[in-house]
């Protein structure tokens, strides 16, 4: 779980918290590290889970996706919320013309 600032300011303690809940009720199965930068901090809070890194996560988010696990089930990797790479949550808002060609400005 990462703990770094931009993790912590929204919600790793939350994060942390269902970790170690889960941990207590199968130790065998998860193990809890705390660490200090996933490189994920634009969709902070991350955790890892071997080598798959789950992002835009808090307390419910984080238990459903240890429930998961804990039953074989392996979610696909990033972002919880659908969250599409780095945009804001609810998708891009400024570079709507991506697909390349002329850009227009709507200035005369």
């Amino acid at each position: 779980v990462c703990t770094t600032t931009p993790c912590w300011l929204r919600g790793s303690d939350e994060v942390m918290a269902s970790c170690r809940k889960a941990a207590e009720a199968d130790g065998e199965m998860f193990s809890i590290e705390e660490v200090e930068c996933l490189g994920c901090c634009v969709n902070a809070p991350v955790v890892q889970v071997n080598d798959d890194v789950y992002e835009d996560l808090d307390g419910q988010r984080t238990e459903d996706l240890l429930t998961r696990l804990r039953a074989g089930d392996v979610p696909p990797r990033g972002s919880m919320i659908g969250r599409q790479n780095s945009a804001p949550e609810g998708g891009p808002t400024t570079l709507f013309n991506v697909g390349g060609g002329k850009q227009e400005s709507g200035a005369e």
